[in-house]
């Protein structure tokens, strides 16, 4: 644990200021702060998905790693990371603030930041409670009450219990999805839609490389000569993606912000079968 914190240090020296804003100063604040997010307007899971397949829509997934990210801290998991930049994060800040375009549907964890802590208390999650402190705070900057908020963990099965897989592989079935991850040999197996193309992009600091990863994903579609109503991208790369999924749709085309999705649910949708009826 020090050893992360000494990384986010040398990232960012100010990550100090952030450590107290996050830990002392905005727990403090934080439950009167998000007491009125009830005013916004949030899908739920499911209707998140059914928003992406029938629209044809984009979708930019924020976490509690973006939260940090623009409080100034870099994301370090195991022997994977993402190192803070301060031109990065005031890249991402203004898209979410300022790049709210009608065909991207931004999406945010609200239903563990609209709880407050007392709440986390009774359900015996206190420890809980402090993951969703920043957000609790700082959600508030990327919300307009004219627009419609997605759930960002649509994708995650352990909370969206009833993922649609069968839609989603019929919303595919007319799109050639084109990957852009880490580790691809991971997926050589994979087959959606029409085709299916792989982009490897770096384990770490994926910030350093998305701009390559986009010219190198539209020189590839380009080059296959696909239609951009036809082409999905599916993008995992942390923080980068929800930058890279922006400029891909002001480009005219269709992106998913997919994070873990690949490891979660690949196999479900490539295999999704239609519930057998009664009769």
């Amino acid at each position: 644990m020090w050893q992360k914190r000494l990384y986010k240090f040398l990232d960012n020296p100010f990550v100090l200021l952030a450590y107290v804003r996050a830990h002392y100063t905005y727990p403090k604040i934080a439950d009167r702060e998000s007491k009125d997010y009830d005013e916004y307007n949030f899908l739920n899971n499911r209707e998140t998905i059914k928003a992406i397949t029938e629209n044809d829509r984009s979708l930019i997934r924020v976490g509690d790693g973006t939260f940090g990210y623009l409080n100034g801290s870099g994301i370090y998991f195991n022997n994977w990371r993402f190192r803070y930049n301060k031109s990065f994060a005031h890249k991402l800040k203004d898209i979410l603030i300022n790049g709210q375009e009608e065909n991207i549907l931004f999406c945010y964890p609200h239903t563990f930041i609209k709880k407050n802590k007392g709440s986390y208390t009774r359900e015996g999650a206190q420890n809980e409670w402090q993951i969703w402190v920043l957000g609790k705070v700082l959600m508030r900057q990327f919300l307009r009450k004219d627009k419609v908020y997605g759930d960002a963990l649509c994708f995650h099965p352990r909370y969206n219990l009833g993922i649609d897989f069968l839609a989603i592989k019929d919303y595919l079935a007319a799109k050639h999805v084109v990957i852009i991850t880490s580790n691809t040999p991971r997926f050589r197996d994979i087959k959606l839609g029409m085709s299916t193309t792989l982009i490897e992009a770096p384990t770490n600091d994926a910030w350093r490389s998305y701009e390559r990863l986009e010219k190198e994903a539209l020189e590839t579609v380009a080059a296959k000569g696909l239609k951009a109503t036809e082409v999905l991208f599916m993008v995992s790369a942390a923080e980068a993606a929800k930058v890279m999924v922006y400029n891909l749709t002001k480009a005219g085309y269709t992106a998913w912000d997919t994070g873990q999705f690949f490891d979660l649910a690949a196999q479900e949708i490539a295999t999704a079968r239609p519930t057998p009826q009664v009769l």
